[in-house]
């Protein structure tokens, strides 16, 4: 209604804001505004205790499918222990792919099984935030908890944690944790989250400091550079630097 009446014909036909004037946009967008707040205070978004939680038939897809990446898993362990560094470091990338795989396809189950009126669903399709693999995650199991790109190995003796058994190569005791957030973790997937989590912490402080510094050399190196209208690259004493082709 804010269109001159010329328009009001034309402007179903229209493909680009910029065929009008910037006043109407800005109408529009505050008009769109005022409609979605008007909304909000008769419909809330809310997240409570039953967006977290799967049903029964939900979990047992989740765990036949854990099982079966688990079996997978182990007969490629089993059929590298008799063979050379190569071929063993060969089936260790065979079992990362296979339960990284897993993650991806549990999120899926849980993108059916849960309700369509499922708030934290909601805002992964509209795209607000969160992906299908924090869902997976929160409703049905963390995965493989990595370290450097890898399984969680041992340090030094023969152990990962002094909660398992000398030489066990489990893949509970390389980081797979089966459990979610929902139903809660093991003191020991705690502990294996707790690793993938410090990691992340400090590759986020570590990269903000470098990229910065990079940034503030980059924009010092090209402070005095000017796009002229031809196309060509200057500096502020009209030295060409690039010319455009």
């Amino acid at each position: 209604h804010f269109l001159p009446k010329r328009w009001r014909d034309v402007a179903p036909r229209k493909t680009a804001a910029r065929e009008f004037s910037g006043l109407y946009v800005i109408r529009f967008l505050s008009d769109a505004q005022r409609m979605t707040r008007a909304f909000l205070l008769q419909h809330s978004h809310h997240v409570g205790v039953v967006d977290v939680m799967m049903h029964a038939e939900g979990h047992a897809l989740v765990s036949e499918r854990l099982a079966k990446a688990t079996q997978l898993c182990e007969d490629i362990q089993r059929e590298a222990e008799d063979m050379g560094e190569e071929e063993k470091a060969t089936a260790e990338g065979a079992i990362v792919r296979v339960l990284g795989k897993v993650l991806l396809q549990v999120g899926g189950i849980v993108d059916e099984q849960l309700d369509e009126r499922n708030s934290i669903r909601n805002m992964v399709r509209a795209g607000s935030k969160g992906s299908f693999i924090n869902l997976a995650q929160i409703c049905a199991c963390l995965g493989q908890q990595s370290l450097e790109g890898q399984r969680i190995a041992n340090e030094s003796g023969r152990r990962t944690l002094p909660f398992f058994r000398q030489h066990d190569q489990s893949l509970a005791s390389h980081g797979m944790v089966a459990n979610c957030f929902s139903l809660g973790l093991t003191p020991q997937e705690l502990f294996f989250h707790g690793i993938g989590g410090r990691e992340g912490l400090v590759d986020t402080a570590v990269k903000t400091s470098q990229t910065g510094y990079l940034q503030r050399r980059m924009n010092k190196g090209m402070e005095d550079l000017v796009v002229t209208a031809s196309g060509r690259v200057t500096t502020s004493t009209g030295e060409v630097v690039s010319m455009k082709w």
